[in-house]
């Protein structure tokens, strides 16, 4: 995480740098990044940024707990939009980032995710700290609308709700399937792999919520949970 002395920076300078390294993660691979690059662009001396960050990966880090940031608030909105209802705020979640793939900072972050394919999933997971997560937004989820017997199980739901979709969202918000692109043969095998993925992200959704209703049946030898666990699966 960055330094004290990169949050005393004035709030343009710091925006500076930061677009600057989001623009070099979204033209090249996280090994192909270059910090001289990134320094240039940003006007500022590699010593600067040594004091900055520790290293390339430390920056790379923070960028995508920025988004993660984002993207906690957002759910945090459609939790309550949807009156505390988990399932449904996750399937809205994907509407609603499907919805802004034509935004600039979201084509930004779509196209870091590209780049990155082989590590972004699991930089994301490690980021996002699932307990704080939850801490997050616990408070904005109805349990009694959930099959769970304690406490502890809506948070083991969460832990495993999150780690099978955020590789989905991933790997959907990672295909190019809206590229501007003139040839109409490519465009239609883009729009073709983009509806894929939409599918397998929400396949990969009711496949996790029959995981967790086959697990808590388990425990608590309940057969109507079970038969239901089986029924998604």
């Amino acid at each position: 995480m960055p330094s004290a002395t990169f949050f005393h920076l004035p709030p343009a300078k710091r925006e500076k740098l930061l677009q600057c390294a989001r623009e070099e993660f979204s033209r090249v691979s996280f090994d192909e990044a270059s910090i001289n690059r990134i320094v240039h662009q940003a006007e500022i001396s590699r010593g600067s940024f040594y004091m900055y960050f520790t290293d390339k990966a430390d920056l790379f880090r923070y960028l995508l707990q920025c988004y993660l940031d984002e993207l906690t608030q957002m759910l945090e909105e459609l939790l309550t939009r949807e009156q505390g209802d988990l399932f449904a705020a996750f399937e809205a979640l994907f509407q609603t980032l499907v919805e802004r793939r034509g935004d600039a900072a979201a084509q930004q972050f779509q196209a870091i995710l590209h780049r990155n394919a082989g590590v972004q999933q699991g930089a994301l997971l490690r980021s996002a700290g699932t307990h704080s997560l939850f801490a997050a937004l616990s408070g904005h989820i109805d349990s009694s609308r959930l099959s769970i017997r304690r406490d502890e199980d809506l948070e083991d739901m969460f832990h495993i709700l999150v780690s099978v979709t955020a590789p989905a969202l991933c790997a959907a918000l990672a295909c190019p399937a809206l590229a501007a692109d003139t040839d109409p043969l490519t465009i239609v095998n883009n729009l073709s792999d983009f509806i894929f993925s939409c599918i397998k992200a929400v396949g990969v959704i009711v496949l996790g919520w029959g995981i967790v209703q086959l697990g808590m049946s388990i425990q608590s030898h309940d057969a109507s949970q079970r038969t239901q666990g089986f029924l998604c699966l």
